[in-house]
């Protein structure tokens, strides 16, 4: 499973007015609760196709490959926050936040969506 933290994001809004720092990955996916629990995870290479994607702005392609992810892997938590990130870089906040409490639903034990979540607010 994917593990890592990969970095924190800072996203401002056109204006300026809201500046928030998003965790693009939390640790807690290899180890702990998630582990053996869940059989839809998405394989690490994609997950770290999507997120490198992400970090060096390429959101037209990002975005295209979680659509292919999560329509093969609905119930990862992980492509939810990647997908809640990128809402979040196109000051798309309520996008953002309905794509981090997507996260939270499917893995409530998950510190990353909270995490995310928490900051866009």
């Amino acid at each position: 499973m994917y593990s890592g933290i990969v970095g924190l994001m800072r996203i401002s809004s056109p204006a300026g007015r809201k500046r928030v720092r998003l965790v693009l990955l939390s640790v807690g996916l290899a180890g702990g609760t998630l582990a053996g629990q869940r059989p839809y995870y998405a394989p690490d290479e994609v997950l770290r196709r999507i997120q490198g994607l992400i970090q060096d702005g390429q959101a037209t392609e990002a975005r295209a490959e979680l659509s292919r992810a999560l329509s093969a892997y609905p119930k990862e938590p992980v492509l939810y926050i990647f997908l809640g990130v990128l809402e979040a870089q196109q000051g798309h906040y309520r996008e953002a936040e309905s794509s981090f409490v997507k996260a939270v639903e499917l893995a409530p034990p998950y510190a990353a969506a909270y995490l995310n979540l928490g900051r866009l607010y």
